[in-house]
């Protein structure tokens, strides 16, 4: 009797429990639904509507641009640091964005003084000559290194991203993300992680700066979009790419055909898409790494650093 007089007593109960979760629950759903409202109008005074975005909630691109320019003016807020007081980041931070390009338009932090051309070559810095011989040359290395962990097993023991595309699969496994070392992968790729430290323009230390192993699937197509800044430039260096024209970059409307042992400069800020048809059971592979613009002194790189360096990613 008195367990069945508990029951009546606990079942109200457990029905206004179920309705206080109920409402947290609705109230959630608001809360990220008008964050994501915030999130487009913020795209959309920048001209960002049509562009892909990420589900990652770190991705300083897609869903942190925000806090990091907060973040970034907060720190040359402080005048007593010679280091922040550089004019032309000063502006960048704190003046009306007025992109110079169509289809140039990072979201994150965009300095209008630079260059701004879709594709780069070697001979556009000393620096890019040295890390592209470097590169191209270690080529064979690199790819041996990532085929060997593959052809173990081990690649399982790697920290792998799948990031979101409308169609097909796209994996990266990261040596350097956003700034930060993932010491699991380096650990598992200590040469091609020790040739990045040989690299005179590699962006390190830095929020905008990534280096990674790109995997791309047959039937995978990655929708045109502009990287977070125009202060860097982004290599890719090709390392088992199918022999087929319907494996493309378009940047700015121009395509490119990936080459083994080959790489291409390009500055991501622009709008660029990656297709890859359903022909071929091929994957493509590529290393990736992102550069210094050539227009960024070392005063700059330095500034920079700590205006935007790394974030603690969970």
């Amino acid at each position: 009797m008195e367990a069945l007089e508990d029951y009546i007593v606990l079942q109200p109960l457990n029905i206004v429990a179920a309705l206080v979760i109920l409402v947290i629950l609705i109230l959630i759903t608001h809360f990220n639904r008008t964050l994501r409202g915030f999130n487009d109008l913020a795209r959309s005074q920048t001209g960002h509507t049509d562009m892909s975005t990420c589900s990652s909630h770190n991705c300083i691109r897609c869903n942190k641009y925000d806090y990091i320019i907060k973040r970034a003016r907060h720190i040359i807020s402080d005048t007593t640091n010679p280091i922040t007081t550089n004019p032309r980041i000063q502006n960048a931070l704190t003046q009306k964005v007025n992109f110079q390009h169509e289809n140039q338009k990072p979201l994150v932090f965009y300095i209008p003084e630079l260059t701004a051309q879709p594709w780069w070559s070697a001979d556009s810095h000393h620096d890019y000559r040295h890390d592209l011989e470097l590169l191209e040359s270690n080529a064979h290395m690199i790819l041996h290194e990532f085929m060997e962990l593959a052809a173990g097993g081990d690649c399982a023991g790697l920290n792998w991203l799948v990031n979101d595309t409308p169609s097909g699969i796209w994996k990266v496994c990261h040596l350097i993300n956003q700034g930060v070392t993932n010491h699991r992968n380096v650990n598992c790729l200590p040469k091609t992680y020790q040739l990045i430290g040989k690299l005179k323009s590699a962006m390190r230390k830095n929020v905008f700066g990534n280096a990674l192993f790109s995997i791309l699937y047959p039937g995978t197509h990655i929708s045109q979009h502009c990287g977070p800044t125009n202060t860097r430039i982004r290599c890719h260096l090709g390392l088992k790419i199918p022999h087929t024209s319907n494996c493309t970059l378009t940047v700015n409307q121009e395509k490119y055909y990936w080459k083994e042992k080959k790489c291409v400069l390009f500055d991501d800020s622009f709008l660029h898409s990656v297709d890859y048809e359903h022909f071929h059971n091929v994957p493509r592979l590529i290393f990736m790494i992102d550069l210094w613009h050539p227009d960024i002194t070392e005063k700059e790189k330095v500034a920079l650093n700590l205006v935007f360096n790394p974030l603690h990613v969970d």
